[in-house]
């Protein structure tokens, strides 16, 4: 199935998250080293596609760093700074990024029609048709984004506790505070996205 590309904008409390998505296709190769842009090994397709689009839609006279295994860092030439967040299912690439400082953002895509593999439901923080979604694809959205913006990514696993509120989830050492859920509803059609904020800690 072939994607279309597209932007939009969400706020979350205080903060406008923007986001932009494309199909994972091979667009025209992204050069190696361009003013704006560094990266410390060659950019994945995902990535590329992600550079193109802050390029385009992103903030003006921005500065982008791309590094293995580690969350994109960007920020302008004025030296405001973005959280941004990468995400990638079935051909598409999805990027979100807002901007502060101290941020912490996360966001997760899959399809809608996934049927996720029963054990993964062993590893959320919540029980059985609980959860901001109550269903176990939105749910593993929200805790993959979760995750993102924690910072630990999958090692973090088992260190996220759900609270009262089915949206928030709390950090645990050597992370604190609480990182909120939204659900993406003006987004790519036939996908469950999830955004995720919190704030540095220790």
């Amino acid at each position: 199935m072939r994607h279309r590309a597209g932007q939009g904008k969400q706020r979350l409390g205080s903060v406008n998250i923007f986001l932009a998505w494309a199909p994972e296709q091979s667009p025209a190769p992204f050069p190696a080293r361009r003013a704006g842009l560094r990266h410390d090994r060659p950019l994945t397709q995902a990535q590329r596609v992600t550079a193109g689009l802050l390029r385009a839609l992103g903030p003006k006279h921005q500065r982008l760093r791309m590094r293995h295994r580690r969350r994109p860092r960007l920020r302008s030439a004025t030296g405001r700074r973005y959280a941004v967040s990468i995400t990638h299912s079935d051909g598409l690439v999805l990027v979100a990024w807002a901007a502060g400082l101290g941020l912490r953002l996360g966001v997760d895509c899959e399809r809608d029609r996934r049927d996720p593999k029963a054990r993964l439901a062993k590893r959320l923080p919540w029980a059985e048709g609980q959860g901001p979604y109550g269903k176990l694809t939105g749910n593993w959205t929200a805790l993959e984004a979760a995750l993102k913006a924690d910072g630990r990514g999958l090692s973090g696993l088992g260190r996220l506790r759900a609270t009262a509120n089915p949206w928030r989830l709390t950090r645990t050492a050597p992370g604190t505070g609480t990182v909120q859920l939204a659900p993406v509803h003006r987004g790519p059609a036939g996908f469950v996205i999830t955004l995720a904020l919190g704030r540095d800690g220790p």
